[in-house]
């Protein structure tokens, strides 16, 4: 019989295949498999093709040509995909030194201890007046940010070439992500061509997306800068850190 279960001396036995042993199994109860590639079924995360006795959705699939993965309690964990890169739940690590890459969308963790977003991106800081920007216009202005986690930092600048004529109190907007429930405190390194009493102050509202600016006088009274204290050409440079 060339094909079949043999025995072998050692207290082993095979399986053959025409006259060749294809798999050896030890008294141990080890299998080797003499023959290559061992092929299996792809499996899916719910039914992994390479799995344990008595726990069936944890183990190796491979959902697609040149990827392998790894499922735990039925739900993929990580896979490695066609390009070298290992690919996280939630977020991916690069096998080539490329870094980490997190979702479009923000996965969001409720452990302290778990970083689950890292974004890099620009923003359009725009110059109100009690909440409207009739006949303003712009040398120029631009804004950047980088978000980690809950922690968002900002920098912007913009050059008024026109006030324009809506009065009230000036407010940045356009800021990248509404403030999540807490002041932040902005920091300004260039102003001119607006004006203020003793010391510049401004802030981030709560559950706001924008910068309100206030003065201080020289006995501590603190108000609101309005466009009355802004002339054509204000410009201005600043940037903060605030949670969402």
């Amino acid at each position: 019989m060339t094909t079949g279960l043999k025995a072998n001396s050692d207290g082993s036995a095979a399986i053959q295949v025409g006259g060749s042993d294809v798999i050896t199994l030890t008294s141990g109860g080890a299998a080797t498999f003499l023959t290559s590639p061992t092929t299996v079924q792809a499996g899916t995360a719910a039914a992994p093709s390479i799995t344990t006795s008595g726990d069936t959705n944890t183990g190796i699939f491979f959902p697609a040509a040149d990827t392998i993965a790894f499922a735990e309690g039925g739900a993929e964990a990580l896979r490695i995909n066609s390009s070298g890169t290992v690919v996280l739940s939630g977020g991916d690590t690069s096998a080539n030194g490329t870094g980490i890459t997190f979702p479009a969308t923000q996965s969001a963790s409720s452990n302290a201890n778990t970083l689950d977003d890292y974004e890099e991106g620009t923003w359009t800081p725009a110059v109100a007046f009690g909440g409207a920007s009739v006949g303003i216009t712009y040398v120029g202005r631009g804004g950047w940010y980088t978000k980690i986690g809950n922690t968002v930092n900002i920098t912007g600048w913009f050059y008024l070439s026109n006030k324009g004529s809506s009065t009230g109190d000036v407010t940045i907007t356009g800021l990248p992500f509404t403030e999540g429930g807490k002041y932040a405190v902005c920091n300004f390194g260039r102003f001119e061509n607006f004006t203020f009493s003793v010391q510049l102050n401004s802030r981030i509202g709560v559950g706001l997306s924008q910068i309100d600016l206030f003065e201080t006088s020289a006995a501590g009274a603190l108000t609101s800068i309005t466009n009355s204290d802004f002339t054509n050409g204000a410009i201005t440079y600043f940037s903060a850190t605030y949670f969402i």
